[in-house]
């Protein structure tokens, strides 16, 4: 047999094994038995990542995330974005702004000012998203995360994005103009980009998957890590605090009136027509011992149990602290010379009080997957700061020369640097350590305050 020959019988070879798999191919189509791989979606590692923001709704994990989704879903999505990247709603003077809603969300991204409803003064939760809505709503969140100031739009700032857009973006010129502005800035920083088509298809409704990657996009570009579950869940506790459409008196005792936020909407009248005033219930009437123990900052609970009493006396003097320190020892992971790790044990002085939460603390740190080493931890020690709670026992510090503690204008306090994920020491905003601390009620330092950033603290009462 020649080349030519030769070449001619490896063609059919190659040929018949293609239509063998084109047979088993099709047979498994019929008979149900497709790889595992085929049941694989293209954004199930996004929607993964958007969990570990904590901003999927629970009513949607049951769903599909290739339906579309509502405004009213996306309205909690916003807010759960929101209060996952720091927010909260202490300062709000609530009332209800929508009349055909019956949850919060509507009301409270209205409050956040990224979405104004229609102009008969509806919300229209039910209704699908169009994709230029979310644009917009969108891309007032980023700003609100951002503390970037809305930038005013002029007929001939107006014009340039849009001649811009149309270099870009194929569908471009069916945006309404009030999107315009919105649309260019997703683009720019990344969280739209029109696909390998150049189109965004600003009319037609929005999937939850679509919806849910955009805004973890958004997230990801102002923060490092999320809130922890156990803050996220209270926080969406305060949010069914004000959530009080159907039966104010869940939420509200009759003890006399309450002056913070617009609760007068919540008063009704006796049977002989005097007002009956509402107030908020407090954290103790809400939440139960255990859950109140665990709640990151400082509370009657936590108080009890270390001073006896939320109005007990801190203690004044040195010696009378030490009366009620005791030392521990906790297993750790030690980093070695050659880049191994082994097994170490730390000591440290705590108050007595939490010794068995920092033990537990600890264990959940050795036993988690990131491994990681403890150079150094420091607990009790008197400080001159009345409201030190170092002085009292309940501060703990961790490798403090790897995690500094520096003032927002570049004043370093105490340590040398903070570089997560490049030195191993420094503690990571979403590694093991911090988990671990915030899941049994200790604020970290590292994102805890604005007057400074303190990357080696965790206290237990939030100072």
């Amino acid at each position: 047999m020649d080349g030519f020959e030769k070449g001619w019988m490896n063609l059919i070879i190659k040929l018949r094994n293609i239509a063998l798999a084109g047979l088993v191919f099709v047979a498994l189509i019929t008979t149900g038995m497709m790889p595992s791989f085929a049941d694989a979606k293209w954004y199930d590692a996004d929607i993964q990542d958007a969990n570990r923001w904590l901003i999927v709704p629970e009513s949607m994990q049951q769903e599909s995330y290739d339906g579309f989704i509502t405004r009213g879903d996306f309205a909690e999505i916003l807010v759960r974005a929101y209060l996952s990247s720091g927010g909260n709603f202490d300062d709000l003077n609530y009332k209800s702004y929508f009349e055909d809603t019956n949850t919060i969300y509507p009301d409270l991204v209205y409050y956040l000012q990224m979405v104004t409803g229609y102009p008969d003064g509806t919300f229209k939760p039910d209704g699908k998203i169009k994709r230029e809505e979310m644009f917009v709503m969108i891309d007032r969140f980023t700003q609100l995360i951002s503390r970037q100031e809305p930038q005013e739009v002029t007929e001939a700032s107006l014009l340039a994005t849009k001649a811009y857009l149309e270099t870009r973006i194929i569908d471009s010129k069916s945006l309404n103009d009030w999107s315009v502005p919105a649309v260019e800035r997703l683009l720019k920083q990344g969280i739209i980009s029109g696909g390998g088509t150049g189109l965004i298809s600003p009319k037609i409704s929005t999937t939850r998957a679509q919806a849910l990657i955009m805004v973890k996009k958004a997230i990801e570009l102002y923060r490092y890590s999320p809130i922890s579950s156990r803050q996220m869940s209270y926080r969406l506790n305060e949010v069914a605090y004000l959530e009080v459409y159907n039966d104010p008196s869940r939420y509200f005792t009759s003890r006399g009136s309450y002056s913070r936020g617009n609760w007068n909407r919540f008063n009704d009248e006796n049977n002989d027509g005097s007002t009956r005033n509402y107030r908020p219930r407090s954290l103790e009437e809400i939440y139960t011992p255990e859950q109140l123990l665990v709640m990151l900052g400082n509370n009657s609970v936590k108080y009890a149990l270390v001073f006896g009493s939320a109005d007990a006396q801190r203690y004044q003097t040195a010696e009378e602290a030490q009366k009620h320190m005791v030392s521990i020892a906790v297993d750790v992971w030690i980093l070695n010379s050659n880049g191994t790790k082994s097994k170490g044990i730390k000591y440290l002085t705590v108050n007595e009080s939490i010794a068995g939460i920092v033990k537990e603390v600890f264990q959940d740190i050795f036993d988690g997957p990131e491994k990681f080493p403890i150079k150094n931890v420091g607990g009790y020690s008197w400080r001159v700061s009345e409201t030190s709670e170092h002085r009292w026992g309940l501060a703990i510090d961790i490798n403090s020369n790897e995690n500094y503690m520096i003032k927002p204008d570049g004043t370093v306090v105490a340590g040398s640097y903070w570089k997560p994920g490049l030195d191993p020491y420094s503690i990571k905003p979403d590694g093991d350590v911090v988990r671990a601390f915030k899941a049994h009620g200790f604020t970290w330092g590292g994102d805890a305050w604005s007057s400074s950033n303190d990357y080696m603290h965790f206290s237990f009462l939030g100072w």
